[in-house]
């Protein structure tokens, strides 16, 4: 009785040192980047809005390397879980591995609905973008405007 409430809390300290690693981290991103720096453009860059940094390619690798983060660190974390799941299996624990299988389930589900969500998302704003620039007249590139103002100056 006692290894298995010793067993329960060692999973609950390991899942509370996890959640408290993957959160750790988002903020460390956070604290790391120098908001003066990260804004500033180098002298003589173009201007340009947030949602169009970078060409297609780069924001789509960008996004790539996200999703391969994420997938990680959940896999990270499911890992940790099993090799607990394994000791308890080894000490005969049945309630603590169903208690662990439950949780792995659990968070495995959380993750791929997080990622579902995540995708549709990511599908809407491309559609509503997409919609948007369909809609817009084409700009006049700026050596048509020169052009087209020469004429009426005469």
């Amino acid at each position: 009785m006692k290894k298995a409430i010793g067993l329960v809390l060692v999973v609950c300290c390991v899942s509370t040192l996890v959640m408290a690693e993957t959160s750790g981290d988002k903020e460390a991103d956070r604290k790391d980047a120098d908001p003066a720096v990260s804004r500033q453009r180098p002298e003589g860059a173009p201007r340009v809005s947030p949602g169009r940094r970078g060409d297609p390619r780069s924001r789509q690798q960008a996004y790539q390397e996200m999703l391969e983060k994420r997938g990680a660190a959940h896999k990270k974390a499911i890992a940790e879980l099993e090799a607990i799941k394994k000791i308890a299996e080894d000490e005969d624990a049945k309630r603590t591995v169903e208690a662990l299988q439950k949780m792995i389930d659990k968070k495995s589900a959380e993750f791929k609905q997080r990622m579902e969500q995540f995708e549709s998302q990511r599908r809407e704003r491309s559609k509503q973008l997409q919609q948007r620039t369909n809609g817009r007249p084409q700009r006049n590139r700026p050596a048509e405007k020169a052009e087209e103002k020469a004429p009426e100056e005469k």
